[in-house]
Parts: structure tokens; sequence; C-alpha cells
């Protein structure tokens, strides 16, 4: 048969249904298609056809409502999945919009954020002076117990057990004081980090178009799958220690740049966010890393949020996307691979 026939058939077929169905008033009337493309429609669907997508129609023909297909266990199993990625995702996204308003809370300019900086870097300094002061008063009554104790030995004497738990004590405590000035070096070093990251994203809560710096005029992620059913696609990219966790996600920030058409306004070593999506065809994507709660790995999570219109969704749940996220884990791998050897 000809297409021009099928096609002819296929709309007889649909116009008697719906003469059928219209007479005796269906509650609702049901589109779909099984696997081998042959077309039904019914006010209610066999339970043997309720895997298959279908559309509801209205009284005019037209499409008004989709229900999805019954999922398949492994569907449902890969669905929970990434809804409890995405909600990881939000508690991370969340944690540092709350230090963002404390952050806006507690500093009125960037000076007051100098001051306070400066302020904690002098009292670590003086921490620094008065251990450095204690170290040199132990190594000189430590020299001196040295001392005594070379003489003792010089002369062929014993040397006294009080001078030797001397010696040992004080050695210790100048080991303990040497630990302690490395310490507030560290320490050091994470206050300026910290207060460094504090001016930079003060700066970007403070700028003329704050909607935009903060990016949280938020959408939520579209749909999880495309409209012809397609399995969820996990982007997620596993790390099984902290230093292979870092690599791993310095390679995801530049897949992330490569692919997102929005641009970042969220960067830490946890979460990364870009702005919301402004055009129908823009992909905007972000990374969580969520920490393993048994081993010292993590997860590194790539979702993607689209506009919300019916443009939007095409883009999210389109092949461009779906190929974004799935090869996002390959990408993530192949990297840490190259670095290895």
């Amino acid at each position: 048969m000809s297409r021009s026939g099928k096609l002819f058939r296929s709309s007889a077929v649909f116009l008697l249904a719906f003469l059928l169905c219209a007479a005796s008033k269906p509650s609702q009337l049901y589109r779909w298609a099984d696997e081998s493309g042959n077309i039904y429609y019914a006010d209610k669907v066999p339970p043997q056809h309720s895997k298959y997508r279908r559309a509801m129609l209205n009284e005019q023909g037209i499409t008004v409502d989709v229900v999805d297909r019954t999922k398949t266990k492994a569907e449902l199993e890969r669905e929970s999945k990434l809804q409890a990625l995405r909600s990881a995702e939000q508690r991370l996204l969340q944690d540092h919009l709350a230090r963002d308003r404390s952050l806006l809370r507690t500093f009125r300019s960037e000076k007051e954020i100098d001051d306070t900086f400066q302020s904690k870097l002098g009292t670590l300094e003086i921490l620094e002076t008065v251990t450095f002061a204690n170290i040199s008063r132990l190594e000189s009554l430590l020299n001196a117990q040295q001392k005594i104790a070379a003489d003792f030995e010089r002369t062929g004497k014993a040397v006294p057990e009080m001078v030797v738990n001397n010696i040992l004590g004080y050695r210790k405590q100048v080991a303990l004081n040497q630990g302690k000035m490395r310490e507030l070096e560290n320490q050091k070093l994470e206050l300026r980090k910290a207060f460094s990251a504090d001016l930079d994203r003060f700066k970007a809560l403070t700028e003329p178009d704050r909607e935009k710096s903060r990016g949280m005029r938020e959408n939520p992620p579209l749909s999880i799958e495309n409209q012809d059913g397609e399995s969820i696609v996990l982007s997620v990219a596993d790390c099984p220690d902290e230093p292979i966790c870092v690599r791993a996600w310095e390679l995801a920030r530049n897949y992330l740049l490569q692919h997102s058409t929005t641009e970042i306004r969220i960067d830490t070593d946890l979460i990364i966010y870009t702005s919301v999506p402004e055009k129908d065809e823009d992909i905007a994507l972000s990374l969580a890393k969520i920490q393993n709660k048994d081993n010292p790995g993590a997860q590194v999570f790539l979702d993607v949020r689209c506009k919300q219109s019916s443009v939007g969704q095409e883009v999210c749940s389109g092949a461009k996307v779906r190929d974004i996220l799935a090869s996002f884990p390959p990408y993530i791998a192949t990297g840490l691979k190259f670095v290895a050897e």
C-alpha cells in the first residue's frame, strides 16, 4: 500500500474511532503506537499497552497531555539515583547560598573584609612571635643542659639522670613549639585563602547587576528523558581519593567550560554553577562534588538546565544534551588515565 493510502487509512480509522467515542461520550480518548508503529485510539488503555507512551486528546482531537509509558525497574532505579544526586547538589548549592547571605550580613564593604583579615592575621603573627620566643628560650636551656652533659662526659663521669631528663624534656618542648609554628603558618595560608575568596565573592555579589552575579533566579532541571522515552543519562564520574578528585574536578571544570553556553557564577571546590539560561537554545551546566559516606572518594556529578520554555524543553531532552551528558564520564576517565601514565 502506498504512503498516501496508509495515511488515508490511518485518518479514517481515527475519524471512526473518534466518532464512536464521541457518541458514547468517553471520559477520555488516548492515542498511542506500539513498537511496530501500529496506531491505537481508545478511551481506556489495555494493561498490556501501558508500557507505551500515549497522548491524551480533547473533543477536537488535539493533544492536551502526554502520559509517559510505564518505566522498567532499571529505569526507575536510574531515575531514583538521578533525583538523589540532584538533592545532594541542591544541598551544596543551598549551603553556598547561606554563606553568601552570611557574608552580606557580616560585611558592608570591601574595607571591612580587609580590616577583619588584617586583625585576624595580626593575632596569628603575635602568636608566632610568642612561639618563636619560646623556641629560642627552650633551645637556650637545651644547649645549657647539653653543655653540662658534655662536661660530665669529658671527665669520664656519668651524666646525672636529672640532666638527661632535662635534655629530653627540652627537646620535646622545642619540637612541640616548632610544630605549633608550622600550624600557625598553615592557619595564615588558610586565612589568606578564605578572605581572598570572601572578597572575590563579595565583589561579585555587590556588582550593579547583582541578580546576574548571584545567578540565583533559578530554574530547576527540565525533563530527565527525551520524548521517545529513552533511558535517563546519569552523568557521574567517580574518583577514589582526594588527590585524584582534585584532578577530576579540574577536568570537569574544563568540560563544563567547553559545553555550557552560560557563564560560571559560582565556582568552588565543591560546586560550580552557571548562570540562568536566558535563551531558548542555552545549555546551562552545573557540577557537584558529592563526597562518599563510607570512603574518602567522591562522585563528580554533571547536570543540565535549560530555559523553561517548550523549545528549552526540547533542547534539554535532545540528542546534543544527551551526548554532552553521556560523554562526560569517559572524558574524565581518559583524562585521569593520561595523567597517571
